[in-house]
């Protein structure tokens, strides 16, 4: 028998003969990686080359990060947690490992947008929430569930701006983010929060104020090109919001008296998944539109942007600007 702990050789190889009655066959034998000392064949009997005895691997000590205290800085790591960036695509900026930007997390006592402990950023806010807001937003990107016997309200949204903003309002619930698919849930579970909140928010007036929640949930500035036998790459500006609810769609219509209601159905999903459409896009109804939403206050600094751009009018400066319309015959502004 030979005892493969007693053989030593970091370096070099050692072949042992194995001779049995049927066939003479060679083992190399290395030393474990792991700086134990101790010896095993290079190859298992399945022929899988090895580095480690079993157990071994957990025992490696893990190098220390370096320290990049000249290059990172508490203000640029605040603008990178600000704007939404993760630890790992923060390192890949300073060309770091990611538990260096995480011991400086600590360090700076920084939190991130998708830290649900998170209160909004800033704590002066120059907005102004109505419950006829939440009311629309409601209605867009919100619901009532039940969970256990037990009721609770829920906001979804990919921008977690808009749902910090709520949260700072209502003074209430939790931000938690979802991983599969990159969106944020504002929850509010308790119960005596969810009985002061939903009365108020049912009863609120249905003014532009709740088209405007609406509009920032589930609606859409953008830009059409058509292609026409008379004019080729002809731009167009359109309006859309998209509810799966007919009422709510109506009673959209008849607050803003303009525009046209159609059935959309879902190619992805068979033509069976289908929603209601609420589309804008002549100039007389646009303009209207621009007037009634131009006084009003977005809360969603996106939507905001998005609508700044939507109102201006096409001039040669812009279509630079605009240049990506071009390869598309659908496109978001």
């Amino acid at each position: 028998m030979i005892n493969y702990n007693k053989l030593e050789s970091d370096k070099l190889f050692i072949y042992v003969l194995i001779i049995t009655i049927n066939e003479i066959h060679m083992v190399e034998i290395i030393s474990c990686k792991c700086g134990c000392g101790k010896s095993i064949p290079r190859f298992d009997k399945l022929g899988r080359e090895r580095y480690y005895i079993k157990g071994h691997r957990s025992n490696l000590k893990r190098k220390k990060p370096k320290i990049y205290t000249n290059i990172i800085k508490y203000d640029d790591l605040k603008k990178y947690f600000e704007s939404g960036l993760t630890t790992t695509k923060i390192s890949k900026i300073y060309n770091c490992d990611s538990r260096v930007i995480h011991n400086y997390k600590k360090k700076f006592k920084l939190k991130s947008i998708g830290d649900s402990n998170q209160p909004f950023i800033g704590e002066n806010p120059d907005y102004n929430i109505s419950y006829s807001w939440i009311k629309g937003f409601f209605e867009g990107d919100g619901g009532t569930y039940i969970f256990q016997e037990r009721k609770y309200m829920a906001f979804t949204q990919k921008n977690p701006e808009v749902l910090y903003k709520l949260k700072y309002f209502l003074r209430a619930g939790f931000i938690k983010k979802n991983p599969q698919n990159r969106s944020y849930k504002y929850q509010i579970h308790k119960i005596n929060e969810v009985n002061a909140i939903l009365p108020k928010i049912i009863n609120a007036s249905e003014n532009y104020e709740y088209i405007l929640g609406l509009i920032e949930a589930e609606g859409c500035f953008h830009t059409c090109i058509q292609n026409t036998r008379i004019q080729k790459n002809k731009k167009r500006k359109e309006f859309v919001i998209n509810i799966s609810d007919d009422k709510i769609i109506q009673k959209i219509h008849n607050i803003l008296k303009i525009g046209k209601i159609y059935d959309y159905y879902y190619p992805k999903h068979g033509n069976k998944k289908h929603t209601h459409r609420l589309v804008i896009n002549t100039k007389e109804e646009l303009e209207k539109l621009i007037k009634i939403l131009e006084p009003l206050e977005f809360i969603s600094s996106n939507k905001r942007r998005q609508f700044e751009i939507f109102k201006k009018p096409y001039y040669e400066e812009q279509e630079k600007e605009l240049k990506f319309l071009k390869k598309l015959n659908y496109t978001d502004i």
